[in-house]
């Protein structure tokens, strides 16, 4: 029976072993756990400020594409203004042309009536000395 006894005892000791094992094991993975824990808090809280820095991120696009519209309708008008500074020298390149043919004709009209008041005074000289 004393036999027995130690046996049963031995046997307790043992469990009292894997006991207080398994209980480190626990504390083991409590720690781990808590660990992980505060590496997830860490991580949500990244997550967040990198969230926040896509939100910024994202409103810098925007004001990036409204500076870009802004540009695209400068280039345009510029354009534009080109093509109608263009369309006036143009115009007023034909403008000259037509002033010039239109010296031109003055010039003719004007010795025309030169030539045309000269033949009348001829005439009229020549009227009086048949007279």
């Amino acid at each position: 029976m004393e036999e027995l006894l130690r046996e049963i005892l031995n046997e307790i000791g043992s469990l009292k072993n894997q006991v207080t094992s398994m209980n480190d094991r626990i504390t083991s993975m409590e720690g781990r756990i808590n660990s992980i824990e505060t590496e997830v808090k860490a991580t949500r809280q990244d997550i967040k400020e990198l969230d926040g820095r896509v939100v910024e991120l994202d409103n810098g696009m925007v004001r990036l594409e409204d500076k870009f519209v802004r540009l695209e309708d400068r280039i345009v008008k510029e354009h534009e203004l080109t093509r109608f500074k263009q369309e006036i020298e143009y115009v007023y390149n034909e403008l000259e042309n037509v002033r010039d043919d239109l010296k031109f004709e003055i010039n003719n009209l004007t010795k025309k009536i030169i030539q045309t008041d000269n033949d009348l005074i001829k005439f009229k000289r020549s009227f009086r000395n048949v007279k």
